[in-house]
């Protein structure tokens, strides 16, 4: 949608539009933000006291869907918004289907198209600059009719470490998310392995140096408003 600013008003009608100028609907309206709550009983911190946070990361240590991550989704999920879910591991559409939340309002984007870093971010770049083209491209769940009246609350990308950890593309991903944030006002949560994950394969060491919980580069992690560090079952630290 485009806002058309006169820059005369005293010449014929076609001259006037001939002096239009053309300004991006984003340039007059920001969507409210909307934020992770996240509910005692999933952290076992005692300090969980973080409000208003846009852009999670959860460090997971297994390749299947745990249990916290299902709690997570569906404390996060409500009937009256719409989510997306950018799936690199190909782990969520069976808990997706099988899921109470499961509906037309949930969209599901899993393809090769997004198996690589620029695949990746061209795809939240379109998302940021067509969102309806974008998420014409994901599926419904439940093979309905996509829900894109419905305004886009959250966006899940599972899992980051499936992609080279190089620090100037994670630096693209961090300002392509916050333009998300900004123009669509949804939260993004994003997730990556443990140290016993090197770029997705299960028992492989890095022989780089790193001082973190997770193989994702520090300049990527420290851009969080929060990170999660799965812990056992139901329960994630706050790091």
């Amino acid at each position: 949608m485009k806002i058309i600013k006169s820059t005369t008003t005293t010449q014929p009608p076609m001259d006037v539009l001939a002096h239009c100028r053309v300004y991006p609907l984003s340039n007059f309206y920001h969507p409210s933000p909307q934020s992770i709550t996240l509910p005692n009983t999933l952290i076992s911190n005692t300090d969980n006291d973080k409000p208003h946070i846009g852009l999670l990361h959860l460090i997971e240590h297994d390749f299947k869907m745990s249990n916290f991550k299902k709690q997570l989704f569906n404390h996060l999920t409500t009937s009256n918004a719409s989510y997306l879910i950018i799936d690199i591991t190909s782990t969520w559409k069976r808990f997706l289907l099988s899921s109470s939340s499961a509906s037309a309002s949930l969209m599901y984007m899993n393809s090769t198209s997004i198996l690589s870093f620029e695949g990746l971010i061209n795809y939240l770049v379109q998302l940021n600059d067509h969102p309806t083209t974008a998420l014409q491209r994901s599926l419904s769940i439940n093979n309905e009719p996509l829900q894109l009246t419905l305004p886009l609350s959250g966006i899940i990308i599972d899992n980051l470490s499936y992609l080279p950890q190089d620090p100037p593309q994670f630096k693209i991903l961090t300002n392509i998310l916050k333009l998300l944030r900004k123009s669509l006002g949804c939260w993004i949560m994003t997730t990556s392995y443990g140290l016993e994950y090197n770029q997705g394969i299960e028992n492989t060491i890095s022989t780089s140096a790193s001082n973190s919980n997770t193989y994702i580069p520090l300049n990527y992690t420290k851009e969080m408003d929060i990170v999660l560090l799965h812990e056992r079952d139901l329960r994630s630290r706050i790091l």
